[in-house]
């Protein structure tokens, strides 16, 4: 079934079925606008981390979201968030005007309450930002957390999501 968490897989032989979403990867999804009203949040992408996801010192999460912005003057946020906190925000280049954009966010479990973030975020190579951020207070082992892709924009289709990536890999 066209169902979120499978996938459809392939042989060499041509055979296609579909499968369960290897553990592996956390989110996968392809094309996406905002269609939200002015000032108002929208999730374009989400994903949710399970309980014991992270399950070892040192496994960590990437997440890669591609996409465009509109030609025009509009301020236009976006965000990589985790569970509600942001972990990336565009605060150097506001409105970008006709620009491609990169969102890179890696964070590993440091202990069963405390990931640490590093992620950066790119319009056409134009000021490039980064952020640090400790998360702590969490319970990685008993608890889900939310990654999400969030846009906050002025008018309909500012910004267009291409794709969002993520995968885990455990040490």
């Amino acid at each position: 079934p066209n169902a979120d968490g499978y996938i459809l897989s392939s042989s060499a032989a041509g055979v296609r079925s579909w499968i369960e979403i290897p553990n592996h990867i956390l989110t996968s999804k392809t094309t996406d606008n905002s269609n939200s009203l002015a000032g108002v949040d929208e999730i374009l992408s989400n994903s949710v981390i399970q309980a014991g996801t992270l399950s070892t010192n040192g496994s960590w999460f990437e997440v890669k979201v591609v996409g465009t912005t509109a030609s025009n003057s509009n301020v236009k946020s976006l965000y990589q968030k985790f569970n509600g906190t942001t972990l990336i925000e565009n605060t150097t280049t506001t409105a970008p005007n006709g620009l491609r954009f990169v969102i890179h966010c890696n964070c590993m479990r440091i202990s069963n309450t405390t990931l640490k973030c590093f992620s950066t975020i790119e319009f056409d190579g134009i000021a490039p930002q980064s952020s640090y951020l400790e998360l702590s207070a969490l319970d990685l082992n008993a608890n889900p957390y939310n990654l999400d892709f969030v846009v906050n924009s002025v008018s309909s289709s500012d910004v267009t999501m291409y794709f969002s990536n993520g995968y885990k890999l455990d040490f």
